[in-house]
């Protein structure tokens, strides 16, 4: 009985150039569903996503598949506390890149309060190291706010529920999840969520967080000014 977390390798937006990944992608998923006896998914939507590619034929003999939505939760574990919080107010994003993650929709959105003369918080970006998003942030034209971006690498689950807990808001903008860990554990710890639209991030959400579509970081511009106005 395999529990399947997502089918995002197989969308056309997804690894556009690591095409033997999701062809690797696709052999595993056969052969763990070709003898399973039942499948697991971690969603509502995730279970869609896996039904709606057996109906296409990918899937041949897809047994029933049952969502077993994942917990609200983040365990303390006793680890020490070896980072400092930041002082200043500040949103986070949690493991947040560029491409399907959207960390373009929230650099974007402070580049925008910014430029409208509105307060501009901090940015935690917490997670395992990526070149990729230090490049993108470090671009010439968010100089504005650059002082304002912060990297907090590999945070232990003691400094991450500390993060949590001091942040004005999680933001998760990203286009497609298989469910959106960082939303539960944020909305586990009591601070808000600014969420984007996707699917599954709804689910997790529900009517706990605040939604924007991710393809407009003028929403999340919005919906970072009405918390710092408005902070309770």
């Amino acid at each position: 009985v395999p529990l399947l977390h997502d089918m995002i390798p197989l969308h056309a937006f997804a690894n556009r150039e690591q095409k033997m990944f999701t062809g690797n992608f696709m052999h595993d998923n056969r052969h763990v569903i070709r003898h399973a006896n039942l499948v697991l998914a971690n969603s509502e939507f995730t279970k869609r996503e896996i039904t709606h590619f057996g109906d296409e034929g990918h899937f041949p003999g897809l047994p029933d598949v049952v969502a077993v939505p994942l917990s609200h939760e983040l365990r303390t574990t006793g680890e020490p506390m070896a980072m400092e919080i930041p002082q200043h107010p500040y949103v986070m994003c949690v493991g947040t890149l560029t491409g399907r993650k959207n960390l373009e929709c929230v650099m974007d959105a402070l580049l925008s309060l910014f430029e409208q003369g509105r307060p501009v918080p901090d940015l935690v970006l917490a997670g395992a190291r990526r070149k990729r998003a230090e490049v993108f942030a470090h671009q010439d034209r968010f100089a504005a706010i650059r002082d304002r971006v912060h990297f907090y690498h590999d945070p232990n689950q003691t400094e991450l529920h500390a993060l949590y807990q001091g942040a004005l808001a999680l933001i998760i903008p990203s286009y497609m999840e298989g469910w959106g860990l960082p939303l539960g554990e944020a909305l586990w710890v009591g601070t808000p969520g600014l969420a984007s639209t996707a699917p599954a991030l709804q689910e997790v959400g529900s009517d706990l967080a605040s939604y924007f579509d991710p393809a407009k970081p003028a929403e999340l511009a919005i919906l970072i000014d009405a918390l710092q106005d408005d902070p309770q």
